[in-house]
Order: C-alpha cells, then sequence, then structure tokens
C-alpha cells in the first residue's frame, strides 16, 4: 500500500476536505459539485505533491470517480473513502 507520510498536514487536510465533500455531492446525487472538487483536487495533486505512487493511485482514484460519479453512485463512493482513508493514514 502507499504511503503518504510524506506530504504535509495541511496539504493532506485540503485533500481531505475537498476530497469528502466530493463524496457528499456523489453521495446525494449533486454531481456537479463533486466534479467542481474533483478538478480542485486534481489541481492540487497535479501541482503540489511529488511523483509518487501515492500521486499515481490519487490520480487513478480521480479519473474512476469522474467515470463512475454520475452512473454507479456507490462505487464512487466507495473510491473516495479509499482516497480519503489513504490521506489519513
Amino acid at each position: 500500500m502507499p504511503n503518504s507520510s510524506d506530504i504535509p498536514d495541511t496539504l493532506s487536510e485540503t485533500l481531505v476536505a475537498t476530497l469528502s465533500e466530493a463524496r457528499e455531492g456523489v453521495r446525494s446525487g449533486d454531481v456537479a459539485t463533486a466534479r467542481e472538487q474533483l478538478d480542485i483536487a486534481a489541481q492540487i495533486i497535479r501541482s503540489q505533491l511529488p511523483e509518487s505512487s501515492v500521486t499515481e493511485t490519487l490520480t487513478f482514484g480521480l479519473t474512476a470517480v469522474e467515470r463512475t460519479a454520475a452512473d454507479e453512485p456507490l462505487v464512487a463512493s466507495e473510491y473516495l473513502r479509499s482516497m480519503i482513508e489513504l490521506l489519513e493514514e
């Protein structure tokens, strides 16, 4: 499992908050809010995280959520839960 300990706490907290908001959007059927939060998370991941297995995992998760948010909200929610859990390790 990738290790997120190299991510600064404030950055990790920001990503957790953003992904949590995206998850709430997915769970409530507000796909527009979810996508907006996913875009914010993607910007943070691309611009502020170094290349690592954690970055790859988060990027993969974002892509999966974008693909499943509208039609498979339970799957998207689980991807987001997993990403949040990874960041909270």
